[in-house]
């Protein structure tokens, strides 16, 4: 079935429907995640305005829901996302100002010091509350 079958289905069998939240949140996925994707960028690329290559890395994405251990804790979801983000170096958000779906991407890593290509990996949030989202936000891009 298509994802746009699957929005009408859906559509169709529910009072209230979240469209940004449905297509945020992977089919095979289930509670709050971390997808990781990754951008290759050449001097070749660099001057077109492009990535060389792009793609994921994990795109069903590292659960993040609590485990019994961070529940005894009284670690969130959101607080091991900001800190799963945080230890990876992605500081960089998709914008300055906050609003729900943004993504955080790290500094560019050499992969090829012979050509001088580099990675860049981006995290993106799925299936966090708006909520979550700004906490993340204010934990990962306001601690620079």
């Amino acid at each position: 079935m298509s994802r746009a079958t699957a929005i009408v289905n859906k559509l169709l069998e529910a009072d209230e429907f979240n469209a940004r939240e449905w297509f945020l949140t992977p089919p095979t996925a289930t509670g709050r995640r971390i997808r990781i994707s990754y951008s290759t960028y050449t001097e070749e690329s660099i001057e077109a305005g492009d990535a060389a290559d792009h793609g994921w890395i994990d795109e069903e994405g590292v659960e993040m829901d609590p485990d019994e251990w961070d529940l005894e804790e009284g670690t969130t979801a959101a607080q091991k996302a900001a800190k799963f983000i945080n230890d990876a170096g992605a500081y960089h958000a998709s914008s300055s100002h906050f609003h729900p779906g943004i993504w955080y991407t790290d500094d560019p890593q050499v992969t090829d010091y012979g050509t001088g290509e580099t990675e860049e990996r981006s995290y993106h949030l799925s299936g966090f509350t708006p909520e979550e989202e700004q906490f993340i936000f204010n934990e990962v891009a306001m601690k620079i």
